[in-house]
């Protein structure tokens, strides 16, 4: 089921971007995408201002310390709980528990020099969205998941909004979101 879901994830991403990119092809303002590895060897200030930059969040700009988080869609992950569950049957809310190790895992960034870059951006009003996979709405003691995704964001100085970027996808609980 989660394989499904994050290929289904996959999916809509890139139809967002096939959307969000046909436009400037017919318009011949873009003419291709260029993936960024390591952000310290990109020149920020060559970037024009018709350009759309993309980052994504999940083990791109952060990545989890905590194993089980790194791990959290794994068969091993699946076998952890299983044998959690059998050795604690008192834990009743799985959901309950994996909000707290969500909320107390460090989730540094991987290149700390993006804030700077992404500051840079911001200063050349060059329009940029952050993308999550990371589900929506309440979760165990969150009351609010892309909340606390966006606070974590923001921690590291990641400023701007989100509420006019939120897409809901019929038959699905959760909703998926991209801040911009």
């Amino acid at each position: 089921m989660k394989k499904r879901y994050i290929h289904f994830i996959k999916s809509i991403f890139l139809l967002f971007i096939i959307f969000a990119i046909y436009p400037c092809q017919s318009q011949k303002q873009s003419q291709s995408i260029e993936s960024i590895h390591s952000f310290s060897k990109v020149d920020f200030s060559t970037i024009e201002p018709s350009t759309l930059v993309i980052f994504d969040v999940d083990e791109t700009l952060t990545q989890p310390t905590d194993t089980y988080l790194i791990n959290e869609h794994s068969p091993q992950a699946e076998a952890f709980k299983k044998k959690l569950f059998g050795q604690h049957p008192e834990i009743k809310d799985w959901n309950a528990l994996a909000s707290i190790m969500l909320q107390e895992a460090p989730r540094p960034l991987i290149e700390p020099i993006v804030v700077q870059k992404f500051k840079e951006l911001e200063a050349q009003k060059i329009p940029m969205i952050v993308c999550t996979g990371m589900n929506m709405g309440p979760y165990g003691s969150l009351s609010s998941l892309e909340e606390w995704r966006y606070e974590h964001l923001k921690s590291f100085g990641f400023q701007g909004s989100y509420e006019d970027l939120v897409f809901k996808i019929n038959g699905h609980t959760t909703r998926h979101f991209f801040k911009r």
